[in-house]
This record gives C-alpha cells, structure tokens and sequence, in this order.
C-alpha cells in the first residue's frame, strides 16, 4: 500500500469502528456500509487533506443483514456546495454481493468516504473436489486533479477485494458491532493472512475519465482453488471510494462479484448444483415482477373461488 491510499486508509479507521478478530464456528452472512464527510482541518491547498473533524457519518448493516445502504449529504464550513457519500451493499440471488458506491467532496476543506462490504458462507456438497475461482467487475467515472496525490485537492481513488476465506478464520466477530471497517483497505494477502485461501484485488487514483477493469482471484497455494466435498467458505467483497476538496468518483453502476465465466460449462454446472449459500440473497427485480404476478394470480382465483361458492349457495 502506497503512502496515499495508507492515509486515507487512516482516515476510515478513525470514523469506523473495528471489530476483533475472533474465529467464525457457525455459518454467517451480512452487510455493512460506511459514509462518512469530514473537513480537513483548513489545510492550504498546497498541503496534503489530513482528514479532520467529521461532520456526517452514517454506517449500517449487520450480521444476518441481505441488503442495506446509507448516505451522508451535508455542508463544509466554508461553502455552500453540498457534498455527498453513498454506499449500498446486497447479497444477490446464489449469495454473491453486489456493492455500489459514490464519494464527492464540495469545496475545499471537505474529504467523503463512500464504500460497502458483503460477506457469505457457502458449503460445496458436490461429488468430487473441484476448482472455483470468483471475477468481480468495476466500473466508475471520476473526476480528478490530482492524478499524483489523491490527497491533494480535487483528488479521488478506489479500493476494492474479493477474498475466498476458510470459515473459521474469517476476520469478523458474529457478536460484535455491525462496522468491521475491512472496506477500508485491503484485509489481506496470500501467506500473510491465516486463512485466506484466495483473493483478489485493486487500489489507484481516479483516472477521472469512464473506467472500467475486472478482477479475478487467484488461489493462495500457488496453483488452483479446489473445494473439497463439504468444505465451508466464505466469500467477501468490499470497495471504498475516497474524495476530497473538489475530487468525485461513482462506481454506483455496481461491483459485483461472479463465479469466473471463463471456467469451463462442466464446472459451472457442478458449481451450480453444488453450492449451497446460508444467508438466502435479495431477489432481483425481475424475480419481484415473478413474485408480484403470483400473488396477484393467486388473489385472482380466490376471487374466482368465492363467486362460484356464492352461486353454488
């Protein structure tokens, strides 16, 4: 991590509150979002944005929890520019996330912190060991200028992971507090972190024009992933946004993590059959319109139901 993205970094560990690190022995699932506007504390603009008095901050989501959200919209001393931080975090049909985030700081002595972070267990009952692999696909637009120093006016830049965990060393605590702050920097990395068995992930400055790239995970062992029969995982994504004095990056056209397309249809189809999601994930709009159309069916025939029980008496 690079001197920039470890103070801002800094900066969300000062309004988030982290959990301790406790072994995870039941299946769990959850979501959490963080925003935050802060000043930075009247610096020149010639001078870095240390991150000062918070002005705004809302965070939400817990264990349990398939989809959440929360904003921060407010005013620096200084300006009458409104200033706005976003994220949204859900767990989709199958269990995977989909996260969504803005940060854009007004003025010049503002710093907005968007970001969302998902988190499920899977258990994989197929009939043989076999290799899964997750890509996550980002896309934002941004405004930035300071392409060198993020932490300079008119500055943004991005984090995001998607990391595959062995259960019981999941770094989240199910009974603590529903603010981990693991969105505020990458959580880990291959034979560092105890029981990481695969991830992926991107950090950089806003290159303030429409950008988009895809991440895909890679196993901690050096070689392929393989879940054996049984085995219980979980899968994490965050992202967080950062902006200050000016600065504005939108990823809210999602992040979403995937099974790898480009393994092969054999394994997508046992991957399919054979994974089993705990926390059971947000429909999506056209399974609403599915589910709206059953009711307003079934509402039909009990209508239809009491009109011949009448004639019939």
């Amino acid at each position: 991590m690079n001197r920039t993205q470890a103070a801002l970094a800094g900066a969300v560990f000062a309004v988030w509150v982290a959990a301790p690190t406790a072994a995870a022995q039941a299946p769990i699932f959850g979501v959490s979002v963080n925003t935050s506007l802060r000043t930075c504390n009247g610096v020149p603009s010639s001078q870095e944005c240390p991150g000062g008095s918070i002005v705004k901050v809302s965070r939400r989501g817990g264990q349990g929890m398939n989809t959440v959200s929360a904003e921060v919209l407010g005013l620096v001393a200084g300006t009458k520019l409104v200033s706005r931080g976003f994220g949204s975090a859900e767990l989709r049909p199958g269990g995977l996330p989909r996260l969504k985030a803005l940060s854009s700081a007004k003025g010049d002595n503002s710093r907005v912190v968007g970001s969302g972070e998902a988190w499920q267990t899977f258990t994989y009952s197929g009939p043989a060991g076999i290799e899964y692999r997750l890509q996550g696909q980002i896309d934002y637009r941004g405004k930035n200028a300071s392409p060198a120093n993020a932490l300079m006016p008119g500055g943004s830049s991005y984090t995001a992971f998607i990391g595959i965990w062995d259960l019981a060393a999941f770094p989240i605590n199910p009974g603590a507090p529903p603010f981990f702050g693991l969105a505020a920097y990458n959580p880990g990395s291959c034979g560092v972190t105890p029981g990481l068995l695969g991830y992926a992930s991107a950090e950089g400055v806003s290159a303030g024009v429409p950008t988009s790239f895809t991440l895909t995970t890679r196993a901690c062992n050096g070689g392929l992933l393989t879940l054996n029969v049984g085995q219980q995982f979980v899968v994490h994504s965050n992202i967080a946004l950062f902006s200050n004095r000016g600065g504005f990056i939108d990823a809210s056209h999602t992040f979403t993590t995937v099974i790898d397309p480009t393994l092969s249809a054999e394994t997508l189809a046992a991957l399919a059959s054979g994974l089993t999601a705990h926390g059971a994930g947000v429909p999506e709009p056209g399974s609403w319109a599915l589910l709206i159309a059953g009711f307003g069916l079934v509402g039909a025939m009990m209508r239809r139901r009491s009109r011949v029980a009448c004639a019939a008496a």
